[in-house]
């Protein structure tokens, strides 16, 4: 039995709705069904290799050739149909559909993209999730499978479907004879820009489909598309600016919510429609598939290991740069706290001589007594002075301790951590900042009493700095929550809140020192590099997992082969499996 990313690929193509149809046989204002419709898209552009400025017209001008593509696809009795009626594949359609739409606003800002290419191209970004939908009606786009984990991860789609998206999409590109124009983009949409224009990507075309495609997805997670580029990188590239954006998102997303949903209709219920089914296109595409299959094999590959490397790059890029940032933090509060402790000792110096000055003023030898009292406004104003010279010696003194704590945190002391106490530790010492904030604070922590080798109170600072984060990042009446869970050779601690996520251009500077996405004054923007700093001495990792469905996470993670899990009679064995730790119960603090 094939698996469904092969099952998906081996489809002839997908049927155009009954609508589609008619207006290809000569219905009034073609495009205004067609452009709904992603199977006749499809059709559409298959019919027409380059896309010149009257494409329109030009590809409807022969509406026969068009008829003779789709309705040989639906000779056999099981054609493939999306079920449109599912709520699922509705919201499916209603993605592709925004998608198109916002890079078909975005085409009319900038030189070089046709508005109806950038709608097509934005239509049928998600190709892969087109083709799996009429095959099998289960696998929703709704972003989660039944454990809850993101159906859109490339290791998740591995393994159910047998082939990721980007791979789907790739070899549907070719099956399909989808034009270069076109399949080029869809192919190559997880890449970075400029390793894209270097694989033949139209330039404008790509970034617009691109952004288009993460300002729907920085909207409600959409359908979870790899994306080589972020929103403000994009934004920047194309020359768009954020408030053009962000007044087009709002308008689009507005009139999402009160469109009346366009129905597109099975054409198998039409008979008069059934009457024309006689083409035949299989038996050519399937020769050239059995010859090409191991050059795609490779091309996966290549394409896997592109993306990896384009990853590794990036993240041994930041682990470069907050190393060297360690290094220069490091020497630099080294040298600042030298002059800072004279300063401060100076101060409190005289401090000591003021006062011994006071003692002796006050017994009357030194001064008449008529000049006390304005040695005592002199004395007070002095004494204020020192007295906060003394305190902001002292503030910067604890900014230089938690630099150093970045910087050159002391050797992890291991031994045995409880899990279960780590996180209810660190989730009660935080309680009073959670109820100034008016946010509700959960732990979701094993039953049982799982233990892991570390440093109780550097994993302590790591957990409490991405617990604060989300704690501050949540709205009023909001939550925040802590909860863990054993994957593949990690434990890991998954921080969430239900916050507005992330800004445009923010991602990139999460883990920078002294960065902090708020008002200048509130917080210093080390909480995070010290997670990271932290964890990485225990052989763990800090990462931002991203927004999606209301929902921000960040995850501690750390090696699970020192997990140790006592069983019922106290015997402990090591936790491989994660059966235990998957018995957990959300414990609301009060």
């Amino acid at each position: 039995m094939k698996a469904l990313g092969e099952a998906a690929v081996d489809l002839p193509g997908l049927s155009p709705a009954a609508q589609s149809l008619a207006a290809l046989a000569g219905g009034n204002d073609a495009w205004s069904s067609l452009r709904n419709d992603p199977a006749a898209l499809i059709v559409l552009v298959q019919h027409a290799p380059e896309f010149p400025p009257d494409f329109l017209a030009h590809a409807l001008t022969y509406p026969s050739a068009l008829l003779a593509r789709v309705l040989s696809q639906l000779e056999d009795e099981t054609p493939a149909w999306i079920d449109w009626g599912r709520p699922d594949n509705r919201y499916l359609l209603q993605v592709c559909r925004r998608q198109a739409r916002l890079a078909q606003e975005l085409a009319s800002r900038v030189q070089g993209c046709h508005p109806a290419k950038a709608w097509i191209g934005g239509m049928l970004a998600p190709l892969g999730w087109l083709a799996l939908a009429s095959i099998d009606p289960a696998q929703s786009v709704l972003c989660r499978d039944a454990d809850g984990f993101p159906k859109h991860a490339s290791a998740w789609q591995q393994q159910h479907w047998g082939l990721d998206h980007t791979a789907v999409v790739r070899r549907l590109v070719r099956v399909w004879r989808l034009p270069d124009w076109l399949g080029r983009t869809l192919s190559h949409i997880s890449l970075p820009v400029e390793i894209a224009e270097r694989l033949g990507v139209e330039p404008v075309f790509f970034k617009v489909v691109q952004l288009a495609v993460a300002l729907s997805q920085q909207h409600d997670g959409g359908l979870g598309l790899p994306l080589g580029a972020g929103v403000a990188e994009l934004l920047t590239a194309l020359g768009v600016s954020a408030q053009f954006v962000d007044d087009t998102c709002r308008q689009l997303f507005a009139e999402e919510a009160d469109s009346i949903e366009v129905q597109l209709e099975d054409p198998r219920r039409h008979p008069h429609l059934a009457q024309l089914l006689r083409l035949a296109l299989e038996n050519g595409r399937l020769r050239e598939a059995a010859a090409s299959e191991p050059w795609q094999r490779e091309v996966d590959l290549l394409q896997r290991a592109l993306e990896d490397q384009c990853a590794g790059e990036m993240e041994r890029l930041r682990a470069q740069k907050l190393s060297a940032l360690a290094e220069v933090a490091a020497g630099a509060g080294h040298e600042i706290n030298n002059p800072l402790a004279v300063i401060s000792g100076q101060a409190q110096y005289a401090l000591k001589h003021l006062q011994a000055l006071e003692i002796a003023f006050g017994t009357g030898t030194l001064l008449p007594p008529g000049d006390t009292e304005q040695f005592a406004q002199i004395k007070n104003m002095i004494g204020s002075s020192l007295h906060t010279i003394v305190h902001q010696a002292q503030r910067i003194h604890n900014i230089l301790l938690d630099l150093m704590q970045f910087a050159r945190p002391t050797t992890p002391k291991l031994q045995a951590v409880d899990v279960r106490g780590l996180v209810e530790g660190t989730a009660q010492s935080l309680q009073r900042v959670a109820e100034e904030r008016k946010v509700r604070l959960e732990t979701q922590a094993p039953l049982a009493t799982w233990t892991i080798q570390g440093d109780p109170a550097q994993l302590h600072i790591a957990l409490n700095a991405l617990l604060r984060n989300a704690l501050e990042a949540a709205p009023a009446e909001g939550w925040a929550g802590v909860r863990v869970v054993e994957r593949a050779a990690a434990v890991e601690l998954l921080v969430e809140d239900n916050g507005p996520g992330l800004a445009p251009g923010v991602q990139e500077h999460l883990f920078d020192p002294f960065y902090s996405g708020r008002s200048a004054g509130r917080g210093r923007g080390l909480g995070l590099p010290t997670a990271w700093r932290l964890a990485r001495l225990h052989g763990g990792d800090v990462r931002f997992e991203g927004c999606f469905q209301g929902l921000t996470r960040f995850v501690l993670s750390l090696p699970a082969d020192k997990l140790v899990v006592p069983d019922a009679n106290g015997h402990a064995f090591n936790g491989s499996h994660g059966a235990a730790l998957a018995r957990t119960t959300p414990l609301s603090l009060p």
